[in-house]
C-alpha cells in the first residue's frame, strides 16, 4: 500500500497475555509504494508482474491492499492484483478495465478507483482495453479530467478537504 499508511512500526503488536501472540511465526511482508493520492503508482507494469510472481512463489494466501481513504488507490491495487492473480477463465469476465473496476466497486466499495488516469493505468498494467470512462465529475457527467471535482470529493468523503 501507499507509504503513508504503512509508516511506523512494521511489527504486529499483540496485548500481553493474549494467546494469538503465540501464533506469530514470521512478520508480514510489506510492500510500500510511491503512490500519490488521486494519481497512479510510480511503478511500471513489470513491477506488478514481478509482485504477482513473488506472491505465487512464496505461496502468499492473503494480500491486504490499503491507502489512507480506502477508495482510489486501494481500488487500483485490488483491480490489478485481482486480474493478474486470476486464471484465464476468470479473466474472461472482464472485457476491459471498466468492467474490472465495476467488479471491484461491487466487491469492495462503490468509490473504488477515483480518476481517469487510474482507469488508464489499470488497463495498461492488465493489458486490456480501457473501456468507457467510469469517472463522474461534480456535474454527474463523465469526467474529462484526471482529478475528482471538489463537489464529488465532498459527496464521496463527506468533507470539503482531504484528511491528512
Amino acid at each position: 500500500g501507499p507509504s503513508e499508511t504503512l509508516r511506523g512500526s512494521n511489527k504486529t503488536v499483540v496485548p500481553e497475555g493474549w494467546t494469538c501472540g503465540n501464533e506469530l511465526l514470521k512478520p508480514p511482508h510489506i510492500v510500500s509504494l510511491d503512490f500519490p493520492d488521486f494519481n497512479t503508482p510510480k511503478v511500471s507494469a513489470e513491477f506488478w508482474y514481478a509482485l504477482v510472481r513473488d506472491i505465487v512463489s512464496n505461496e502468499i494466501k492473503t494480500v491486504s491492499c490499503q491507502c489512507a481513504g480506502g477508495h482510489g488507490r486501494t481500488g487500483v491495487q485490488v483491480a490489478i492484483l485481482t486480474y493478474l492473480l486470476s486464471n484465464k477463465q476468470e479473466r474472461e469476465q472482464w472485457d476491459d478495465a471498466a468492467a474490472l473496476i465495476k467488479w471491484v466497486r461491487e466487491a469492495h466499495c462503490e468509490h473504488a478507483v477515483e480518476t481517469k488516469s487510474q482507469q488508464t493505468y489499470i488497463a495498461t498494467v492488465c493489458q486490456i482495453p480501457e473501456g468507457k470512462s467510469l469517472m463522474v465529475g461534480a456535474t454527474g457527467k463523465a469526467a474529462t479530467t484526471t482529478t475528482i471535482g471538489a463537489a464529488a470529493w465532498e459527496k464521496i468523503h463527506g468533507m470539503t478537504t482531504p484528511r491528512l
